[in-house]
């Protein structure tokens, strides 16, 4: 038997990783019923650094589980959508992971959020306050949510 040493589990920098979705699963929490999501570090230092995260179950169009689920699907859900979690395994979103630390002192990478992947089209303007500005020789460049090229105000 071989085994592949990885990353220590749950033990990351704050910062935003993108991870694929392994599994989610249904498991009876203090407050009820609730959802873990299983996720793997997808590229660069921490590639393969497991992490797990934890939702209510709740199926409100406005719930953490429905939105961190639309993160996956790369689309919004709206009232009556069916969500196929199985379907999302693999898929790739962004992780908001914060160092935080037990009362006996222990450090653990806690996922606070799940976002979408950006993705950039070239010319055009992109959702969530995004602008993708024209490829160079270097490659694409990308504007942060804050930022409009546009904004007279703007420090350059």
């Amino acid at each position: 038997m071989k085994l592949v040493v990885t990353a220590q589990a749950q033990t990351l920098p704050d910062d935003v990783y993108t991870v694929e979705l392994v599994d989610v699963r249904e498991q009876q929490g203090a407050y009820g019923e609730q959802f873990v999501w299983q996720l793997r570090v997808a590229e660069g230092e921490y590639e393969g650094t497991e992490l797990r995260a934890w939702t209510n179950a709740s199926t409100a169009v406005n719930a953490k589980a429905v939105k961190w689920a639309a993160a996956f699907a790369g689309k919004p859900y709206a009232q009556g959508d069916t969500i196929d979690l199985d379907a999302l395994k693999g898929k790739r979103a962004r992780a908001v992971v914060q160092m935080k630390q037990t009362v006996d002192g222990r450090e653990f990478a806690r996922v606070t959020d799940i976002l979408p992947i950006r993705r950039v089209l070239v010319g055009q303007r992109v959702r969530h306050g995004m602008v993708a500005v024209p490829a160079t020789s270097q490659g694409f460049y990308e504007m942060a949510d804050d930022e409009d090229p546009d904004d007279p105000f703007a420090q350059a």
